[in-house]
């Protein structure tokens, strides 16, 4: 269930850094939430960068694994996200360690922030783990 589109952006380091979304309306949710009127799920926006967040702690961890996450904290939703939408994801690494992340994520859309969240992430199982 891949929510991003490209990277568009990261720091040398990869402790932040920058993705797209572009929300269509072929997305399988469109139907259903809410019909005539759809607007893109939060639990996706979070996901979205979720998956910013996996990408630069792997880029980083040099090491094959599977990540799970263990927290989402102080999620904010401020406005909404439509099919047409094109929905940059931001990721700032907040503490980083090889087997766990913890990470500031935001949502824009024409400049408005659309969502906050601070997640965090931990290596479920990889090689040599």
């Amino acid at each position: 269930m891949a929510q991003l589109d490209g990277i568009v952006w990261h720091a040398d380091d990869y402790s932040k850094g920058v993705a797209i979304k572009h929300v269509r309306d072929d997305e399988f949710w469109v139907d259903g939430h809410f019909p005539g009127d759809p607007i893109m799920p939060g639990v996706l926006m979070v996901e979205a960068g979720a998956q910013l967040a996996n990408f630069l702690f792997f880029v980083r961890r040099k090491k094959e694994a599977i990540a799970g996450f263990t927290r989402i904290e102080d999620t904010v939703f401020r406005d909404k996200v439509k099919p047409g939408d094109d929905l940059l994801i931001l990721c700032r690494d907040i503490k980083y360690h090889p087997r766990r992340f913890i990470s500031d994520i935001q949502g824009l859309v024409d400049g408005r922030v659309v969502f906050s969240s601070k997640i965090t992430g931990m290596i479920l199982r990889g090689r040599g783990e």
